[in-house]
């Protein structure tokens, strides 16, 4: 699954988050978007469902 998480959010998340996820952040592409940007992670559901 692919899914893409703002950059506030992801910030956030890199910093609290469990293992799997900070991984899934860590290999994550950062992509431009205007003024911000998001990235854009590959991972197992089991890891999506822990980053909501």
């Amino acid at each position: 699954m692919v899914v893409d998480v703002p950059d506030r959010p992801a910030e956030h998340l890199a910093d609290i988050a469990e293992d799997m996820v900070g991984q899934a952040l860590a290999a994550g592409q950062t992509i431009r978007r205007g003024q911000g940007y998001v990235v854009r992670v590959t991972a197992p559901a089991g890891v999506h469902r822990a980053m909501v």
